[in-house]
């Protein structure tokens, strides 16, 4: 914990124990509530306590039910070795030793990543991470969905944006404020639904192929901390490179499989969640990934995070080789 963050309980101990007009109970909830208010910007953060225990174990019964697949290295295809960890109820972490990828083997399957991203899990999901879908929540998104546009505008000068993934659509809100025409795809149908209603954006059910936008192509394509959750990366970026249009661009963010912290004991790494996140890239697999699809990465950084690299994630961009002078 930081000193300001330290600084910051202290004081509100002082001022919200310090009163005589409410009960105990009242001042515990009163500073759990202006605590999580401040230090996480989610004022129904206290949901996690109530809540958090059961979902763990309801996402524990959900993995260990799971039939589950064992898949060969889904960057270059080499054979799976037997040196994996369990990292949770059988899913596995393992690197390859061909390319460097790592990656979970044995993975949920499609039934049980369908479930997963079903509508119930889908809200207790957020709310267990803290990330609800209202309010406080949104209103940060939207702020660093700002910073995302302010990144791409370094790079190009797009028209229309596909952004994968896209959830509730407060990315795709921002670009459209901005007056670029927003696109969506997203694989829970509770977010697609919310999105199209709740903020009139044209956002399709995923998974993402070639007939969810029928004969459209896009100046940008965008995947914010999403390439980690799918099972082909490969695959994937040739769809992206045919969705591309001349001198279009790709941008996306991951975890940094390539931090201290992860290539200390990924084990205890924060971004592990083998139930979704599937693959994790350093710089070298993600150019990897991209270079097999016929893209050349043509910028990239480290997000800063708050500790010496252990938090940054990765921010790179991607155009057509063949247009790459």
């Amino acid at each position: 914990m930081s000193f300001f963050r330290s600084l910051f309980q202290a004081e509100l101990m002082s001022s919200v124990f310090g009163r005589t007009d409410i009960s105990f109970s009242e001042k515990l909830g009163t500073f759990c509530r202006a605590y999580c208010r401040k230090v996480t910007g989610v004022v129904n953060r206290h949901l996690l306590f109530r809540r958090g225990r059961k979902f763990g174990q309801k996402l524990a019964a959900l993995v260990e039910n799971d039939s589950k697949e064992k898949v060969d290295c889904p960057l270059c295809g080499s054979p799976g070795n037997d040196r994996g960890q369990d990292v949770f109820h059988g899913l596995e972490l393992i690197r390859c030793d061909s390319c460097g990828l790592h990656y979970i083997s044995p993975r949920l399957s499609q039934a049980g990543l369908s479930s997963f991203y079903s509508k119930e899990y889908y809200y207790e999901y957020r709310v267990w991470t803290g990330h609800p879908v209202k309010n406080e929540a949104q209103e940060e998104e939207i702020r660093l969905s700002s910073a995302k546009l302010d990144k791409i505008e370094t790079l190009a000068s797009p028209e229309s944006i596909l952004d994968i993934g896209c959830s509730t659509g407060e990315f795709l809100e921002a670009a459209r404020a901005r007056g670029y025409r927003p696109f969506g795809v997203d694989v829970n149908k509770f977010a697609v639904e919310y999105a199209r209603e709740q903020r009139g954006l044209d956002v399709r059910p995923g998974p993402l192929t070639v007939d969810t936008f029928p004969g459209m192509t896009f100046d940008c394509i965008t995947m914010f901390e999403v390439i980690e959750h799918l099972p082909d990366p490969v695959g994937h970026f040739s769809l992206l490179r045919s969705l591309l249009k001349p001198g279009g661009i790709i941008v996306l963010t991951t975890p940094n499989a390539g931090c201290p912290q992860a290539r200390e004991d990924m084990t205890n790494w924060k971004h592990l969640k083998p139930w979704e996140h599937i693959c994790h890239y350093s710089e070298e697999t993600l150019r990897q990934a991209a270079g097999l699809s016929g893209l050349e990465m043509t910028d990239f950084s480290v997000k800063p995070g708050s500790g010496i690299g252990y938090d940054g994630g990765l921010i790179a961009a991607f155009r057509i080789s063949d247009e790459v002078a």
